[in-house]
């Protein structure tokens, strides 16, 4: 089997929406921001896309790959950006936080909800930052190491890595117009996950630009910045999944009497394999039994396989 890359330097672009009550300022106001706040947009023409732009509808129907938000109900951005520059992006976040409008990224729109370029808030406008032109892509064959930006799908990162060396491969998705920031961010899983786990699991630096507009890095970070996370060993780990509090000695794992998810009830269990698709109304029946009282709680396990 062919080694993957041990080392990827990505840029991803992980922004969150604004969630500040947006006064419905235009389109307009928010490419006047941009102006304002970065020099080179004025030197780009095919950088900023209003609803009454003739490419707009093209541009935004590009990646969309799921038929349902494709129609002329769906929520569509107030503006779509193209940046060339981290300082673009930076702009377009703080001028998405000027103005309240809530910022969307898009990768590869590959989104089984259509949340990378559309919005479950339809009275709430929003910007479509399109990560297009951020395909760059370099490969260290000696060192086995790689920069993919965010905005090239996993074909063109697999085609590259393939003209670089053919003893190189790098463990992700089978689908090739996944996009690198979605696929990476969410894990990534594909045929070669059981030897050299998710794609993440092999990304050793990532570039970010956060809500505030900050760029960062692995140096910049540090090593400890893991947010509000408990840190613990593997067993610790297994302590605290079977129920004991977090402060428990892993020898309870020893102890075959005791166990906090079930307690001294009686459980009952079944395991079956689901054919055919559960429809919503017994899917909703089935949430409302886990709160009866005579029940007393429950907990669902589904695993999909193909």
């Amino acid at each position: 089997m062919l080694p993957p890359l041990l080392l990827l330097l990505l840029l991803l672009l992980q922004l969150p929406h604004s969630w500040s009550s947006p006064p419905f300022q235009t389109s307009q106001d928010f490419t006047r921001c941009l102006f304002s706040q970065n020099s080179t947009v004025a030197t780009h023409t095919n950088l900023i896309y209003t609803p009454a732009s003739p490419k707009y509808s093209l541009l935004l129907q590009s990646t969309i790959r799921d038929a349902r938000f494709n129609t002329t109900l769906a929520p569509k951005p107030s503006v779509i950006v193209t940046p060339t520059s981290l300082s673009q992006i930076q702009a377009s976040v703080h001028c998405s936080r000027e103005h309240g409008l809530q910022l969307r990224v898009r990768s590869g729109g590959h989104d089984y909800e259509g949340l990378s370029y559309t919005s479950p808030y339809p009275n709430y406008p929003f910007v479509v930052l399109d990560l297009v032109n951020f395909r760059n892509i370099s490969v260290d064959v000696p060192e086995k190491t790689a920069w993919v930006q965010s905005g090239a799908i996993l074909g063109e990162l697999y085609h590259r890595i393939g003209e670089a060396s053919p003893n190189l491969a790098f463990p992700a998705g089978s689908c090739h117009t996944v996009g690198v920031g979605g696929h990476f961010s969410g894990g990534g899983f594909g045929f070669l996950m059981r030897k050299f786990g998710l794609a993440a699991d092999n990304v050793l630096d990532a570039v970010l630009i956060d809500s505030k507009g900050s760029v960062l890095d692995r140096a910049s970070m540090g090593e400890d910045m893991k947010g509000d996370c408990q840190e613990m060993s593997w067993l610790e780990a297994m302590v605290f999944h079977a129920g004991f509090p977090s402060n428990s000695s892993v020898d309870v794992l020893l102890d075959r009497t005791i166990s906090p998810l079930v307690g001294s009830f009686k459980y009952k269990s079944k395991s079956d394999y689901v054919q055919d698709a559960v429809p919503k109304a017994a899917l909703l029946k089935i949430w409302g039994k886990l709160f009866e009282t005579d029940v007393g709680g429950g907990i669902i396990l589904m695993a999909l396989t193909r």
